[in-house]
């Protein structure tokens, strides 16, 4: 795991993409293994759920008909926290972990789909040109490394933006943040540009869950008095650290729209109450990534999502 680089860096460090050190799944292939398949799926694209994780929404890829799961990201999707981890349980469920819940995964759904583990830890979302991020993966690095011609529609989930933030938590909680805003905001355009380009990763649709920051400290800011000796040293003011998760998570709603195909993952939403200051706690005692159910859970909304099955462990 990266290590703040501020004192003020805590407001961030709960967020959706701290740096673990992380192997790939041993059963996914490399990034550039093709099939045979892009345009962007359209079931339900483009949709922002609510406070309530959208649970309204309609099943957004009801007509796909997947060849290929693709894994992006940082240490959130490359074995972060407790496992098992949430994109291989969505790939293939542990039946013996979750006996309830054979059956209901992509490799039963679609069988043969190609699955591609492509995230790596401590990822941000691209290059930054400052000090604070010096030598960290990128998610453009992954983008480009893939294929052109998976087999089937294409499933992407991507988790990214906690490492950016975190990075740049200083700015972010004096309001000095524009600039690395402003950069987010780009790298973030040109990453889904890229990724969701016709038929950039095949001739299938394309359909991306793009999940959003979480906070540990459910909105309170209180990490070092209450989040215990793993969690920063610090504690900010509610309003702050509110206020930073909103502005940071309101780019990624915004680059979501955007993009026809792409749809808001909203664990911010889904994590809320399962902090550190709950009883009910979805994290791992690193105070940033998810625990055994917290990687359950983010299993849970992405097949519901998906498929509009509320399936209960």
């Amino acid at each position: 795991m990266r290590s703040p680089t501020t004192p003020c860096s805590l407001a961030l460090l709960a967020s959706l993409a701290f740096a673990c050190g992380g192997s790939t799944a041993s059963s996914a292939q490399s990034p550039g293994q093709n099939g045979d398949a892009s345009t962007t799926g359209d079931d339900a694209s483009s949709s922002s759920e609510g406070d309530d994780g959208g649970s309204s929404s309609p099943p957004i890829a009801q007509n796909a008909s997947f060849g290929t799961y693709i894994v992006l990201g940082d240490s959130i999707s490359d074995r972060g926290g407790q496992g098992p981890f949430f994109y291989d349980l969505l790939h293939q469920n542990d039946d013996t972990t979750y006996p309830t819940w054979q059956g209901h995964d992509l490799a039963t759904k679609y069988p043969g789909i190609q699955y591609v583990h492509a995230a790596v830890a401590g990822s941000i979302s691209g290059a930054y040109g400052d000090t604070l991020t010096t030598g960290a993966p990128l998610l453009t690095t992954q983008i480009a490394g893939l294929g052109s011609s998976y087999p089937g529609d294409v499933l992407v989930t991507i988790t990214i933006g906690g490492n950016d933030l975190n990075d740049h938590a200083g700015d972010a909680i004096l309001g000095l943040d524009g600039t690395d805003k402003m950069k987010f905001t780009a790298n973030l355009k040109a990453d889904l540009d890229t990724l969701m380009a016709p038929n950039r990763l095949g001739s299938g649709k394309v359909y991306v869950l793009e999940a959003n920051i979480y906070d540990a400290s459910d909105g309170q800011g209180d990490w070092k008095s209450k989040g215990g000796p793993a969690c920063p040293p610090y504690d900010v003011s509610s309003t702050q650290d509110t206020s930073a998760f909103a502005a940071w998570n309101q780019i990624i709603s915004d680059a979501v729209t955007a993009h026809p195909g792409d749809n808001l993952w909203d664990i911010h939403a889904l994590f809320s109450g399962h902090g550190f200051n709950s009883t009910d706690n979805w994290y791992y005692s690193d105070c940033i990534h998810p625990n055994e159910k917290g990687h359950d859970e983010l299993r849970k909304e992405a097949w519901r999502m998906l498929t509009g099955e509320e399936i209960s462990d």
